[in-house]
């Protein structure tokens, strides 16, 4: 199993598994869950919900990223590199410790480790455009 490229879904199910703490969060908003408009309800979030909702939609950001870089490292043959495995290993990593910071609203821990795993990803890119040059 190429590890790298199954790093792909384990971060986008990271992405997706922060929808139980804001539907949680939503189902105790006045009136519950709304499924009618659930984005509108989402605005009125706090707490924990709240930042799970920034968690998963900074997720979605960071996601594109990643699979682009890990379909182009998969594009030019590298992504059973060790150093590439490495970088996406370290991106996901970063990821859990990211949603983890951000739901505890450890703020500069959640700096921090945001920028190890987009550097994880630049690192990626890199040694694919390095790779097909």
């Amino acid at each position: 199993m190429n590890l790298a490229v199954a790093c792909v879904p384990f971060t986008l199910l990271l992405v997706y598994a922060l929808r139980v703490p804001m539907a949680m969060g939503q189902a105790k908003l006045e009136g519950g869950y709304d499924n009618s408009t659930p984005r509108v309800a989402q605005q009125r979030l706090t707490g924990l919900a709240l930042r799970a909702k920034g968690a998963h939609e900074n997720g979605f950001e960071a996601f594109m990223a990643f699979a682009a870089a890990i379909a182009l490292a998969q594009g030019v043959g590298i992504s059973s590199s060790p150093l590439v495995v490495g970088l996406a290993l370290t991106h996901l990593v970063a990821r859990i410790a990211y949603v983890a910071a951000y739901l505890a609203d450890a703020r500069t821990v959640r700096s921090i480790v945001w920028t190890v795993g987009f550097a994880a990803t630049l690192g990626i890119f890199g040694q694919a455009l390095a790779h097909a040059a």
